[in-house]
């Protein structure tokens, strides 16, 4: 009995077939923006310079953030692999890889663990950008101390960012703490892949506000 034809069109080739579409006009606008600037056209004043500088740095953004959206439209379609990780060392790169990135703003990061910490059932890349993320946004709205922690509640390692070391005793408090939900809007989309890929290890993130009135934010991880 002849069945129906069987699409040999996978998930990962979509995510590719789509992302060949959108990036191809995207890389031939700025290779015309380079042209320009390198006087294909004629000479350029000053201010037309800058406009097409402009235009040409808001098209590299434009491809990154639509690069990290394939990257998690690509993930939810293929799954997670997770395995047995410790979060430690893991945490410990991230942490001074930022602390040495911020010096030169005079902002520096503090980590602190508290106890031993169990091993999450992780994806060591995704979780890397977990915590590169969380980080990235501290060095956004933080400073100029910016303190991270991280300790075991029940059966999960929850990790912390905060302006003070206060942010341990304000987890214990998140059900009736004040959620910043300003926050959410101004990350919008980036915010929202961060918590995308925080629910696909089945974990939670969330922020709250602070005595100083800075947040603090918070992931945890099973």
């Amino acid at each position: 009995m002849p069945t129906a034809p069987h699409s040999s069109v996978s998930s990962r080739d979509m995510v590719q077939n789509i992302r060949h579409a959108l990036l191809t006009p995207l890389s031939s606008m700025v290779n015309l923006t380079d042209l320009l600037l390198f006087g294909a056209s004629g000479e350029l004043s000053e201010t037309a310079k800058r406009d097409i500088q402009a235009v040409e740095a808001d098209i590299q953004s434009l491809v990154q953030l639509f690069n990290k959206v394939m990257e998690l439209v690509q993930i939810d379609a293929s799954g997670l692999e997770r395995r047995s990780l410790q979060l430690s060392p893991l945490l410990t790169k991230v942490v001074q890889k930022h602390a040495k990135q911020a010096q030169p703003q005079g902002k520096s990061f503090h980590l602190e663990v508290l106890g031993d910490l169990p091993a999450v059932l992780a994806n060591k890349a995704a979780m890397h950008t977990i915590l590169n993320h969380l980080l990235n946004q501290a060095g956004m709205f933080l400073g100029p101390e910016i303190f991270v922690t991280a300790w075991a509640h029940s059966d999960q390692v929850v990790v912390s960012v905060g302006q003070t070391a206060e942010a341990r005793r304000f987890s214990e408090m998140a059900a009736i703490a004040v959620p910043v939900a300003w926050l959410r809007d101004v990350l919008s989309l980036e915010w929202l892949m961060f918590n995308r890929l925080v629910e696909l290890h089945g974990g939670r993130s969330w922020a709250v506000q602070g005595t100083d009135l800075t947040p603090i934010l918070y992931i945890s991880i099973p």
